[in-house]
């Protein structure tokens, strides 16, 4: 049996997919200089830009950078758009956001391990999130790569969670929902892998589950 469990936040513990697009039509509604569909053409565009020169860092994530470089391809000169159109993004996201069914359960009958959120982005936002979805009480540790200066899967994110939770790899389990990211990056330490999929997986080290319900039934 495991003494820590390293877990993934965005599209693990809730829907990013769906708070992102709710929080972007959001975003959309607001601006009156720009229409729809030219905007999530110009924000897709700065996405790629932003991931092209930042990637493998968490302000390869950071929402202002894309609405810069958006409002920029867009030759709309209003830094304070920027400013705001963040805030309402990130203010929507939040109200939006909540936690997959069986989060709280699971982490409520792990409540006797070391846990530690091993997850890419800025730091600020994540801990929003944290509040948000309530896990401060079931969470006590946070590894971010901002911090780390690293995206997943890169070893040094998990690394610094073990370091944390003063644990080994093989006294660990790590939960996620990319297999490149979070399953791969753990492998690549010795670390037991549970990936949250629906799709069929041929490596026989992973175990996969549907949800936290099912995940509930499995030993870690």
């Amino acid at each position: 049996m495991v003494q820590g469990i390293l877990i993934d936040l965005d599209n693990t513990l809730y829907d990013y997919n769906i708070v992102h697009n709710y929080a972007i039509n959001c975003v959309c509604k607001f601006a009156k200089t720009f229409t729809k569909k030219d905007f999530l053409y110009h924000y897709e565009e700065a996405k790629k830009y932003i991931h092209e020169n930042l990637k493998n860092t968490a302000s390869s994530h950071n929402r202002i950078l894309y609405f810069q470089k958006a409002l920029e391809l867009l030759n709309i000169k209003d830094l304070l758009l920027v400013k705001t159109l963040y805030e309402i993004y990130w203010s929507e996201s939040l109200k939006k956001m909540k936690l997959f069914d069986g989060v709280i359960e699971f982490l409520a009958s792990n409540s006797d391990k070391q846990i530690c959120l091993v997850t890419d982005l800025t730091a600020y936002i994540q801990y929003c999130k944290i509040e948000k979805l309530g896990l401060q009480k079931y969470i006590k540790y946070i590894v971010t790569s901002e911090e780390v200066g690293i995206e997943k899967p890169n070893k040094k994110m998990f690394q610094m969670a073990l370091e944390k939770i003063n644990l080994n790899a093989s006294e660990v389990c790590m939960i996620g929902d990319s297999y490149s990211r979070d399953i791969q990056g753990a492998q690549a330490l010795k670390i037991k892998a549970y990936w949250k999929t629906e799709q069929l997986c041929k490596d026989k080290d992973v175990i996969t589950f549907n949800n936290f319900n099912e995940l509930m039934g499995i030993k870690l």
